[in-house]
């Protein structure tokens, strides 16, 4: 019969615990290395799956009513110079969403905050946002923002995406007051070219799961990359760009006999910009997003985890390029040019409504104002 010492046991355990630790403290000293309960990616070759879930619930089908403007004192919502680029989030924390509007006319984003009670929105007049003493410029221009919580300090920060290819944030004081514009640079994931490309579109999301917010990031030529939340508390907010989504499209045609090929969305759709959301309430991510062409598309997920996938695209809101011109510029359409959707419960019913930024150029050259930027709100309903 043996015996087994009691000191040898303890001198195993302290081995095996430093060990274990010096292994985790290695693992989390690299900013893209794995942490099953952080990081759903990784910069090794190691692979973290997530076990496809089985679909939580039966898919929504939502149906979109026809929509209406978004009003400011009882006229159209008209963004300086085309591209109104919308977020819907709760700027002044006062428990109303407001909206974020970023437009071309001078590189600006203004603020419209909601004075209206749940279910019925009501916005005041525009105020430019400011970053430190001066009003907020976005360099090269195309801004569109987002909210968010950069630095885990439950202060809401911006950040926003321009033409030049740069993003840009402004961190919220504890005053209230935010500070002056710098940019926002991703490291890269070993491989991988740390360019987003040009005319970026934002959007920020738990994207993998780990209780923090990521940024997706559309672009001119049509691709949408992933810049996962490595930031520590209170730490210099650190994104790591670690590939683009598995997108594609089966591109709509009138010949009959014609090939129905998948191909990916780049190679048809060009300045995407792009909104996830669980769409149809099944409990998978979806990416809804507009385009250039003025067309709103729609992939439902297939999988949770961080090598999620999707269905074809299709198109959620077509094209419509009837605007209707009295003696003021009065729309009368939806979805012109470079839509840019998100979402939200608009009239507080419990079903999500999509909300759709646009651009639109007139043609008449004596105009005193040529291109304008809509917002467009189309309410859902649950088809029973």
């Amino acid at each position: 019969m043996s015996v087994t010492h009691p000191v040898s046991i303890s001198w195993i355990s302290a081995v095996s615990i430093f060990l274990v630790t010096l292994l985790s403290f290695k693992l989390r000293a690299d900013p893209l290395a794995l942490d099953p309960q952080n990081d759903a990616y990784s910069g090794n070759e190691r692979a973290f799956e997530t076990v496809i879930e089985n679909r939580k619930a039966a898919p929504l089908e939502i149906h979109l009513m026809e929509p209406f403007p978004v009003t400011i004192n009882e006229k159209p919502l008209d963004a300086y110079f085309g591209h109104a680029s919308p977020d819907i989030s709760d700027f002044d924390q006062d428990g109303n969403f407001d909206l974020i509007v970023g437009q071309s006319g001078g590189s600006w984003v203004k603020i419209f905050r909601n004075r209206g009670s749940a279910g019925n929105p009501v916005f005041t007049g525009g105020a430019h946002f400011r970053a430190g003493s001066d009003l907020a410029v976005i360099p090269s221009g195309m801004p569109v923002p987002r909210l968010i919580d950069l630095n885990h300090d439950r202060l809401n920060d911006l950040i926003f995406g321009s033409a030049s290819g740069e993003i840009y944030m402004a961190m919220q004081n504890r005053n209230r007051t935010f500070s002056k514009l710098e940019p926002l640079r991703p490291i890269a994931r070993p491989g991988l070219s740390g360019s987003l490309g040009r005319y970026l579109s934002l959007d920020t999301v738990d994207w993998d799961g780990d209780g923090d917010t990521d940024i997706l990031v559309g672009n001119q030529g049509g691709e949408i990359f992933v810049l996962n939340n490595l930031t520590r508390p209170e730490g210099k907010p650190t994104f790591a760009k670690i590939g683009s989504l598995d997108i594609s499209i089966q591109p709509e045609t009138s010949n009959k006999d014609a090939s129905r090929e998948i191909f990916p969305i780049s190679n048809f759709i060009r300045y995407v910009s792009p909104h996830a959301v669980d769409w149809n309430q099944d409990g998978f991510m979806d990416v809804i997003f507009g385009s250039s062409g003025g067309d709103v598309y729609i992939a439902f997920g297939k999988n949770n985890g961080p090598s999620r996938l999707f269905s074809p695209a299709e198109i959620l809101v077509r094209s419509d390029r009837s605007y209707a011109l009295n003696d003021e510029v009065q729309p009368s359409g939806i979805s012109v040019q470079f839509t840019k959707p998100v979402t939200c419960d608009w009239n507080s019913d419990g079903v999500l409504d999509l909300v759709v930024g646009d651009h639109f150029e007139l043609d008449a050259l004596d105009a005193v104002q040529t291109k304008h930027g809509f917002l467009w709100v189309y309410l859902g309903s649950v088809k029973q």
